[in-house]
């Protein structure tokens, strides 16, 4: 029998033959191909800054991990040597996730009607953001679902936040990490970004100017 083990939610085992670890349903290398795969948990890829999508950045840790579906692998590393693992993890990491960066936005102009429509008839209210790093500071970054957030405001209720699409985080993985970081900031909708909370433009993020 082979020596099994797995990665990222993924069963692996190893090739004698081969004298590597390959995946046990396509055979092929894992360290090769893991940077590709999904999470076999969460069916998610890493973000592009190379996070565990269900994690995205946590402040003031050196190295985290869900476990992907596996608790006894999880573990959050601290700043100087402190770490948990196992359950411990899991809850240090939902702390961290609870003192969330600042959401902000581009979007001002909505519909009322269709928001009041929203805040009536909907229980659910989903919001697509993107966790990010942007001139040193974390934010989360609504990309769709302006209406519902506006709407769940307006029903006293909680956004159900979710990532964006795997489709918008291949398409920013194609880029370098400047590129990335200058396409968020620039790629506005109608506004200026700001904070969702207060409505007040995010001073940080305004537009260089060139000297």
């Amino acid at each position: 029998m082979p020596a099994t083990s797995h990665l990222r939610g993924h069963a692996i085992e190893w090739d004698a033959l081969r004298q590597h670890w390959v995946y046990c349903d396509t055979r092929e290398p894992t360290d090769e191909t893991w940077r590709d795969r999904t999470c076999g948990h969460c069916d998610r890829h890493s973000t592009p800054e190379g996070h565990d999508a269900c994690l995205g950045t946590l402040p003031g840790v050196m190295n985290a991990c869900c476990g992907h579906g596996h608790v006894a692998e999880a573990y959050v590393q601290f700043e100087p040597g402190r770490e948990a693992r196992g359950h411990q993890a899991l809850e240090e990491i939902e702390r961290l996730r609870s003192e969330a960066a600042p959401l902000i936005s581009s979007q001002r102009h909505l519909d009322r009607n269709k928001v009041l429509h929203k805040a009536r008839t909907f229980r659910v209210f989903t919001v697509k953001i993107h966790e990010c790093e942007l001139r040193g500071r974390r934010y989360r970054m609504v990309v769709d679902g302006h209406h519902n957030l506006a709407a769940a405001q307006m029903a006293g209720v909680p956004p159900r936040f979710k990532p964006v699409s795997e489709k918008f985080l291949r398409s920013l993985s194609r880029l370098t990490p400047a590129q990335r970081e200058a396409f968020l900031i620039n790629n506005l909708s109608d506004s200026d970004h700001y904070y969702v909370e207060t409505g007040e433009v995010v001073a940080e993020l305004l537009p260089v100017a060139e000297a």
